[in-house]
């Protein structure tokens, strides 16, 4: 069986087929969703650079930085030896500039089956389908951030709390300021829910204090892989289980990676992730709670000491966000430059993922 390549929008369902077309061919799954950017440094990559661009910039200006990256893990993907059912994500495919277009279609030439999936033939009713399908996501995503605020987690390791609500981010972060304890060389951890500012937060106070920014999101992935990290098992929960059982899953990670970044930054401006203050497990929480008994400036950021507005203000924030990322994705998908690239389309509104892996099989054997 020759490599078969699927690209399209987002939400299209190249995930759950590429699984399918693996496991009944045999043949090993790659993924744009696999890369690490962390590995491109010789490359130009700077994490730092990329999260201050996402903090004060947004998603657009975001991805306008990553795009070389884009470009070079594509040809890194599609150069490895062997064959192999691959998914590249829309953001590694879709772009409007015609020599970046060209590029990724060079990279492919030697494939005879690159696949488009799309719902359907008809542009605006593709559109809507995708709208929908990721309108669908939100609340499984509701829940696990509401979760995130009623969990006594944060309230159990923090040290201070700050609310934001009304305040700018320059004056959260005096405000920050005027109550450390600096009169010992320690880290300044910031903790809480996601869409609370602590990415900003701590970029502004990583200027106040001339330190370096530790964004635990991006630096958790080395520190995972210590212990094991599966991502192919992390992929096929989440297919399962959803977001909460592969934060379930995370669990064990997040403990080891609250340890190293602190062994491994002892003077940082460090951000957790939303999950790495969140233990349901209790010898987790106990744990942590340990790992971070000694430093004095473990701070959580809410926008409310009232956890249902909390819930509110934080749910308009994170409709705002997706409102613009459905924007740029569905650019992506309305740019025509997924049919410039692909070989064969399918569509796939009404069909299950195994009669689409069943049909792509049918046309990769015929190729």
């Amino acid at each position: 069986m020759p490599s078969i390549v699927l690209i399209g929008p987002s939400k299209a369902g190249k995930s759950t087929v590429t699984r399918l077309l693996s496991e009944q061919t045999g043949l090993p799954w790659r993924s744009t969703h696999q890369i690490n950017f962390d590995e491109y440094t010789e490359q130009g990559f700077d994490s730092n650079k990329s999260e201050q661009i996402w903090t004060e910039q947004g998603e657009q200006a975001h991805y306008q930085y990553l795009i070389p990256f884009y470009i070079y893990a594509v040809k890194q993907l599609l150069s490895q030896p062997g064959e192999a059912i691959i998914d590249l994500e829309s953001e590694y495919v879709a772009f409007e500039d015609p020599a970046l277009l060209n590029q990724v279609k060079e990279a492919l030439q030697t494939f005879a089956t690159v696949i488009l999936l799309m719902p359907s033939p008809v542009l605006e009713e593709s559109v809507r389908i995708l709208r929908n399908r990721e309108a669908a996501n939100l609340d499984e995503k509701f829940k696990i951030n509401d979760f995130f605020i009623e969990q006594p987690s944060n309230q159990t390791l923090a040290k201070h709390t700050f609310y934001t609500k009304g305040k700018t981010p320059e004056q959260t972060s005096e405000e920050i300021l005027a109550r450390l304890d600096l009169s010992k060389p320690e880290p300044v951890v910031l903790i809480g829910p996601m869409f609370t500012g602590k990415s900003i937060l701590g970029l502004l106070l990583s200027r106040k204090l001339n330190r370096e920014q530790c964004p635990l999101d991006i630096l958790r992935w080395d520190y995972y892989k210590e212990i094991g990290y599966d991502d192919e098992a992390a992929r096929k929960i989440y297919l399962q289980d959803g977001f909460f059982g592969m934060f379930l899953y995370w669990q064990p990670y997040h403990a080891h990676a609250v340890e190293r970044v602190l062994t491994e930054y002892p003077n940082g401006i460090i951000d957790f992730g939303a999950g790495h203050s969140v233990y349901p497990d209790l010898s987790l929480l106990t744990r942590v709670q340990k790992t971070l008994a000694p430093y004095s400036n473990v701070i959580l950021i809410l926008p409310s000491p009232d956890p249902a507005e909390s819930m509110e203000i934080l749910r308009k924030r994170f409709l705002d966000l997706m409102s613009r990322y459905y924007d740029l994705h569905e650019g992506f998908t309305q740019s025509g430059a997924f049919d410039k690239v692909a070989k064969q389309t399918i569509f796939t509104e009404g069909k299950t993922p195994e009669q689409v892996a069943t049909e792509i099989i049918r046309l990769a054997a015929a190729d």
